[in-house]
């Protein structure tokens, strides 16, 4: 059972092997150019966003330098009033003065003014108490940064700093020089989460993860200014710069909502579902178109070429014989009484005994010979290229000997009774293929005529 279905296995192969390479080359071809279609779509996709982020990203650094512009601005104009009145500084009027600023200001956690290195004034100081009376340069953390301010003559922003009466604060600090001179300094401590907060937890940043840090060599947890520092190893994450006051800081954005990966790797799947489906489809119309080719030539019940077949083989081998010089012949086969046959024991059997025959002879004959079935109970054997005009009597000899006794279909002994008429092509003669039929069909009407179960050969 085993070598029998592989054999059909592969005879199936052979037989379909073109339209098998034409599925396979269709099926990969329309696999490929789905598959980048999705590939095209995705980078799109990927495309867009990646601009999308940029622009997210954008938009936060402007409203962070619009939040962290309008706090600076605070010191330009306390730094008028200093320079005005440094020569007689009224504690009130600067209590006023600072707190004026203070209640215009939004995320300003104090204001301070240190008079050479050492705070003077702060407001408000209900909680800043710790912070008064301070010196500078005997605060290490915070000491360089302030050095910076004093010897660059410009601003800086600092931070997050720890600070002095408690929590932790961005500070920007600016440097106030009178007559060319190092005057003191101006603090504005600014309340860093809510700074962080305006600027990030609107509904329009919903979707995004945001961090922030200090642009510097060691990346560290110290440099984190907002956000999971995490993100910044992120490979879908937009990475940017922006200035302050003499500094960076690199910010890290990326999207929250869930990927689309699962998504391409169902259309990529919906792609070889397709593309086998659309295969599959394919090579069924051409097989069946095969098949119905091949029924258009073969007899239906017997499986033998028919007549259309016979027409083309005949004009074939008649061609080749002459070429070369070599004798052909062909039979013309009828079964005597096929008719009884049929009405006795039912067109069952009937057809049974032409699939008999059709075996029979197609065992007999060699193999480059043809048989064809070209009607009812008429047959043509093609023989090719024989050596001897005797040739084609020792074959119908063989066939007669087949049938000479009884033969068992489906439990009935029934007789198959033959007349066979033979025309040769004679190496002198130019026969067509319509006159060798001819001279075939003249020949089997004599055998007919003389008593049946017998072949004749036609003499001109």
């Amino acid at each position: 059972m085993r070598s029998w279905s592989l054999g059909v296995f592969y005879d199936a192969i052979k037989r379909y092997a073109s339209i098998l390479l034409i599925t396979l080359v269709s099926f990969i071809f329309l696999l490929t150019l789905l598959q980048r279609i999705i590939q095209s779509e995705v980078k799109k996709i990927e495309a867009q966003n990646a601009v999308k982020l940029a622009d997210h990203a954008n938009n936060l650094k402007s409203q962070f330098n619009h939040e962290l512009n309008a706090m600076i601005y605070l010191s330009s104009g306390m730094a008028s009033f200093l320079n005005a009145y440094h020569d007689e500084l009224d504690p009130k009027k600067v209590e006023i003065m600072l707190a004026t600023l203070y209640k215009d200001a939004k995320h300003i956690r104090n204001f301070g003014i240190a008079i050479g290195y050492q705070m003077r004034f702060i407001y408000p100081l209900a909680g800043n108490e710790k912070a008064l009376s301070m010196d500078y340069r005997k605060l290490p953390d915070q000491w360089p940064l302030v050095k910076k301010a004093i010897d660059s003559r410009e601003g800086v922003m600092a931070g997050p700093v720890r600070l002095v009466q408690g929590g932790t604060a961005l500070i920007y600090r600016y440097p106030v020089y009178i007559n060319d001179q190092y005057w003191g300094m101006l603090a504005t401590v600014i309340d860093k989460d809510s700074l962080l907060k305006e600027i990030f937890d609107h509904n329009w940043n919903e979707g995004y993860s945001v961090a922030v840090r200090l642009e510097s060599n060691t990346k560290s947890n110290a440099d984190l200014i907002y956000g999971d520092l995490a993100l910044f190893d992120n490979p879908n994450a937009y990475i940017t710069m922006s200035s302050v006051p003499n500094g960076t800081w690199e910010w890290a954005i990326a999207r929250t909502k869930k990927s689309s990966s699962g998504l391409v790797y169902i259309a990529k799947g919906m792609a070889w579902v397709i593309s086998v489906l659309i295969a599959s489809l394919l090579f069924f119309i051409l097989k069946d178109r095969k098949n119905l080719e091949v029924e258009a030539r073969l007899d239906s019940l017997t499986g033998l070429p028919n007549r259309q077949i016979l027409n083309i083989r005949l004009d074939l081998a008649l061609k080749e014989a002459q070429l070369h010089n070599k004798l052909m012949s062909i039979m013309f086969i009828d079964l005597d009484f096929f008719k009884n046959i049929n009405d006795h024991y039912g067109h069952d059997v009937g057809d049974e005994v032409l699939r008999t025959f059709s075996k029979t002879v197609s065992n007999i004959i060699r193999s480059d010979d043809v048989i064809c079935r070209i009607g009812g109970d008429e047959f043509v054997v093609l023989l090719n290229e024989l050596n001897l005009a005797s040739d084609a009597s020792m074959i119908a000899d063989s066939i007669f000997s087949a049938f000479a006794k009884p033969v068992l279909i489906n439990s009935h002994a029934i007789n198959i009774d033959l007349s066979i008429g033979i025309a040769i092509n004679t190496l002198t003669s130019k026969e067509t293929a319509r006159t060798l039929l001819k001279k075939a069909d003249i020949a089997l009407y004599e055998a007919k005529s003389s008593g049946r179960n017998k072949y004749v050969i036609y003499k001109s």
